[in-house]
């Protein structure tokens, strides 16, 4: 029996590029009696002395579906054939919430609003193609569990970096990159995360500590244990003993993506 491919698909990254890319800011600024158009914030803050005007204009709901159906049509293009899941994260009950002890987990999202059209796009995602709301869990976690399930039939379709400490097939459909992620690489790239930490999720890695520095931590790694032992070192170094392991083991398990169901990562003694 000839192997199908199966689209584990992220909607989420669908839903807010759908929902934001209809939504416009357009800038004035005021300057002595003449109105001047710009194009972004930061343009307005290259004319001194002049009052910034701003206004939302937020185009049809019927163009963000679209959109949506569009970037569907896209994933759907480049894998002739293939089934797939699309996965949407609830709006509450992730598990991470309870594990989060230092910063509460995604709180910087709090004053951040949704698309105008979150819920309508939501909608449609699900009645149009099928779309499933995780139970508490993220999209991303279901993701990682399917890859599990699926094995080398399985590409996980999205942008968002977390998943790519996921080994497999991979297929970024903005950058419409496709490429494999080898098991080391997962590995270095999820401790990488931890070490930095991930600011979008309101996760605080060590002072000091970005992508560059971290990778020079994790330089001489080679299995799981190694990883761990080098980020432990470095939590312990710049925050005591017990507070750095605490930590470590906190941010590991708030950036763990999951790969079976209610898995919560331990450490690798």
């Amino acid at each position: 029996m000839e192997r199908q491919t199966k689209l584990l698909i992220d909607g989420d990254g669908i839903l807010y590029r759908a929902g934001f890319a209809v939504e416009k800011t357009k800038y004035l600024v005021e300057k002595e009696d003449t109105f001047i158009p710009c194009d972004s914030a930061a343009e307005t803050k290259q004319i001194e002395g002049g009052i910034v005007w701003s206004r939302k204009e937020i185009e049809p709901l019927e163009n963000a579906l679209f959109l949506a159906d569009t970037i569907m049509d896209k994933i759907l293009g480049k894998y002739p054939g293939a089934s797939y899941q699309l996965w949407l994260t609830p709006s509450m009950g992730n598990f991470r919430e309870q594990i989060a002890k230092t910063h509460k987990y995604k709180g910087n999202r709090d004053v951040q609003p949704r698309p105008k059209y979150y819920k309508d796009i939501a909608k449609h995602l699900v009645d149009k193609h099928g779309a499933v709301y995780s139970d508490g869990q993220e999209a991303d976690d279901e993701l990682g569990i399917g890859a599990s399930v699926y094995g080398s039939d399985a590409v996980l379709v999205s942008y968002d970096k977390d998943l790519r400490q996921i080994p497999g097939k991979h297929y970024n459909w903005v950058e419409e990159v496709e490429f494999d992620v080898s098991k080391k690489e997962g590995l270095i790239s999820f401790y990488s995360q931890v070490l930095s930490g991930d600011a979008t999720d309101n996760i605080y890695g060590l002072y000091g500590i970005g992508p560059a520095k971290a990778s020079k931590i994790l330089a001489n790694c080679s299995s799981s244990r190694d990883c761990w032992e080098a980020v432990r070192n470095a939590y312990q170094s710049q925050e005591g003993r017990d507070q750095g392991r605490d930590r470590a083991i906190e941010n590991a398990r708030l950036l763990w993506v999951r790969r079976k169901p209610n898995e919560i990562w331990e450490p690798p003694y």
